[in-house]
């Protein structure tokens, strides 16, 4: 019981430290982690993923990597910067044998060009040009 009051306590600083020290991106990616929300991440080479967050950033100054579980994965148009979908893991993590903790990748933080909140919703219905794949059926 003390040790899981003690990582409680810990998460707590770890958060309020984040909140008021951390650059947007830290904050961004911490939010994410904390309320399980899709992130879209567009790299300076114009590789553009949407995932979970598997790991954030803190506040250490050591601390350049983050990483994420892919949803989708794709590219963004030189000259428009619109997002193109060009893998869906979802139907890959769902095979007999797949461990989708395996596709995790490892991202530097100097190379994120464009990081934000995604809303699959809004994706689908309006920017991705297809029918939506892997939207739930009810509405929340």
């Amino acid at each position: 019981v003390l040790r899981k009051v003690k990582l409680r306590n810990l998460e707590r600083a770890r958060h309020s430290e984040i909140l008021d020290h951390g650059n947007a991106l830290t904050r961004l990616l911490h939010y994410a982690d904390q309320q399980t929300e899709l992130v879209s991440i567009t790299l300076t080479n114009n590789k553009w993923y949407v995932g979970f967050v598997a790991e954030a950033v803190n506040l250490d100054p050591r601390e350049t990597y983050f990483r994420i579980l892919p949803i989708i994965s794709g590219y963004r148009t030189r000259e428009t910067l619109q997002p193109t979908r060009t893998v869906y893991y979802p139907a890959v993590y769902e095979k007999p044998g797949i461990d989708s903790g395996d596709f995790v990748i490892t991202v530097p933080v100097r190379d994120v060009f464009i990081a934000s909140l995604f809303d699959a919703r809004v994706y689908e219905d309006h920017f991705s040009g297809r029918k939506a794949l892997w939207l739930p059926t009810s509405e929340a």
